[in-house]
C-alpha cells in the first residue's frame, strides 16, 4: 500500500511556483510555452507596477501640498466623502470664492473666470451647431433613402452600414473595414468608368467575332481557312459588384450589358 502511495506522489505533476500561479491567474489567455516566457512577462509586470506605484507616489505628495496649503479644501473633500454635495460642502467652509481688486490673486481670478466663460461659450456653440446638424443629417437621410425605391431589406442594410461607419468614426477608432467602405466609395467613379470600359471592349469583340462567323461557307467551312474560329473568351465578371453599390437589380445590370453588347 505504502509503495502505491510513493508511485503515485511521483506521477503526479510538482506543483507551479507561486509567481507563475500568479502570472497565469494574471493573464489567463497568455501563452506559457517556455520559462523565458514566464520570466519575460514577470518582469514586464514588475516594471509595469513600479511606474504605477511611482506616479501613485507622485500623485500623493501633490495631494497632500495642496492640503497642506488649503485646510479647507480637505474639510470639503471630507464632506463629499460622506456624500455631500460640492456646493454645499464649500459652501460650509468658504465665505466667497471671489477675491477682492487689489488682493494678490485678483487678477489670475478675472483670467481664470475668462477664459471659463469663453470655454463654456464655445462648448454650448458646438452643441448647439451639433444638434443642428443631426437634425438636418436626419431628415436628409430620411429622404435620401425613400427616394432610391428600396425595399425595407435594402433600405435596413443601408442604414446598419451608414451607421456603423458613423459610430466608428466617431470614436475616433478607424477599422479596416471602415477603411475599405471610404477607399470604395472614393474609387467608386474609377470604377464605374473601368467597367463600362470594360463592357464596351467586349461588345466590340463580340461583334468582331459574329462578323467572322457569318463569312462562313454554307457548308460550314470558315472562309480562308479550314479551322474553326477560336471561341470567344468568357466574359470576366469585375471584381466589384458596380451594380449593386448604385442599387440597380441584376435585370437592370444585364439590361445594360446587352445594350452595351449592341
Amino acid at each position: 500500500m505504502e509503495e502505491k502511495d510513493e508511485k503515485n506522489l511521483q506521477n503526479e505533476a510538482p506543483a507551479l511556483p507561486r509567481s507563475r500561479q500568479f502570472m497565469q491567474g494574471k493573464y489567463p489567455d497568455q501563452s506559457w510555452a517556455t520559462d523565458e516566457d514566464y520570466e519575460s512577462a514577470l518582469a514586464s509586470h514588475l516594471e509595469d507596477s513600479d511606474r504605477r506605484l511611482a506616479g501613485y507616489a507622485q500623485t500623493d505628495d501633490q495631494i497632500a501640498r495642496i492640503l497642506d496649503m488649503n485646510p479647507d479644501f480637505a474639510l470639503v473633500l471630507q464632506d463629499m466623502g460622506r456624500g455631500v454635495p460640492f456646493r454645499v460642502a464649500l459652501r460650509r467652509y468658504v465665505d466667497d470664492l471671489t477675491p477682492a481688486e487689489g488682493d494678490d490673486d485678483y487678477s489670475e481670478y478675472i483670467k481664470a473666470a475668462e477664459e471659463y466663460q469663453a470655454r463654456k461659450k464655445d462648448l454650448d456653440e458646438r452643441i448647439a451647431t451639433r444638434t443642428t446638424n443631426l437634425e438636418q443629417s436626419d431628415k436628409t437621410f430620411a429622404e435620401f433613402i425613400d427616394s432610391q425605391g428600396w425595399d425595407e431589406q435594402k433600405k435596413e442594410g443601408f442604414i446598419s452600414f451608414i451607421t456603423t461607419m458613423m459610430e466608428t468614426l466617431e470614436t475616433g477608432v478607424v477599422s479596416t473595414e471602415v477603411l475599405q467602405m471610404l477607399k470604395d466609395a472614393y474609387t467608386h467613379d474609377d470604377d464605374v468608368a473601368e467597367a463600362l470600359e470594360e463592357g464596351q471592349i467586349e461588345g466590340r469583340n463580340q461583334k468582331i467575332t459574329a462578323r467572322r462567323v457569318k463569312q462562313n461557307n454554307v457548308d460550314g467551312v470558315p472562309a480562308g481557312g479550314g479551322s474553326s474560329p477560336a471561341p470567344p473568351k468568357p466574359r470576366r465578371e469585375p471584381i466589384i459588384n458596380i451594380g449593386g453599390m448604385l442599387g440597380l437589380t441584376d435585370e437592370e445590370v444585364e439590361a445594360h450589358r446587352n445594350r452595351m453588347r449592341n
